[in-house]
């Protein structure tokens, strides 16, 4: 197993996303502390990965309030005992709407989530990692963030979605330049298309931009015509990533965004 007797922290676990992650973890091995703004989502798995012997707890947090991040990390070093592996899975897409009609209001909403509060969760977890490599209670420290193929390249009817997850892919470079002395790896997965509850949120209003008639019509006159694959991505898919840069197989990986979209973009 690839993750043996390894804590795992996962913010948005209660996601498509964050539910495939922390499954795939157990499976090869984690103990699982599942964060989300809502935990009872995250109930539908959580027998799954105790049926591997692992030990499963969920928290609630809010990612963009500084105390409760504070409070919910340090909870999760008593329970645990340390953090060997974090991914920041929490996020929200927004509205899916031209730049020229998004409000301040709609900015921070996006901003806080999926910016803020990577900041904070990472900061939280690295403090207690530090400490505890620095005391030599373990040797080294994994950060994986979900960021977007669209913090990669910018996407129009996106933009804030877009400038949060190029603060995503900017924090994964600056944090791994910050923290690679304590043997801490920092790496940012970036997905394309994922078919998700999100995925039906966000090619619903796509399509109604669009003149499509449905999400299916929008979502796959973009996969046929821009993705090299032909193919949507899916939940087990980003899990998969997330499992090599949190393994030992990425110990000398860091810093780095990959993204994981069918050849949607390339670079």
């Amino acid at each position: 197993m690839k993750l043996a007797n390894k804590v795992i922290a996962i913010t948005g676990a209660g996601g498509g996303m964050g539910k495939a992650i922390s499954t795939l973890f157990g499976q090869e091995g984690a103990d699982i502390a599942a964060i989300d703004l809502k935990p009872d989502k995250f109930d539908e798995v959580k027998d799954k990965i105790q049926s591997f012997g692992r030990k499963v707890k969920s928290y609630e947090l809010d990612v963009r309030i500084e105390n409760q991040v504070n409070i919910c990390f340090q909870q999760v070093k008593n329970d645990f005992g340390r953090i060997d592996i974090v991914v920041n899975a929490a996020g929200v897409l927004g509205k899916i709407e031209y730049a020229i009609n998004v409000d301040e209001k709609e900015w921070n909403y996006i901003m806080d989530i999926n910016g803020k509060g990577v900041w904070l969760c990472s900061l939280a977890a690295a403090r207690i990692m530090i400490n505890d490599i620095k005391a030599k209670k373990q040797e080294r420290g994994k950060f994986v963030n979900i960021a977007s193929m669209v913090g990669r390249t910018g996407m129009a009817a996106s933009a804030a979605y877009s400038a949060s997850k190029f603060a995503v892919v900017g924090l994964t470079q600056a944090f791994a330049r910050e923290w690679g002395e304590y043997k801490i790896n920092v790496n940012a997965v970036c997905p394309g298309i994922v078919v998700t509850d999100m995925f039906h949120d966000e090619w619903t209003q796509a399509a109604k931009l669009l003149g499509k008639k449905d999400l299916w019509e929008a979502a796959n006159d973009v996969k046929d015509k821009d993705v090299a694959l032909k193919e949507f991505v899916y939940p087990e898919n980003v899990a998969h990533l997330c499992l090599y840069f949190a393994s030992e197989e990425a110990n000398i990986v860091t810093g780095q965004s990959l993204n994981i979209c069918g050849g949607h973009i390339m670079l």
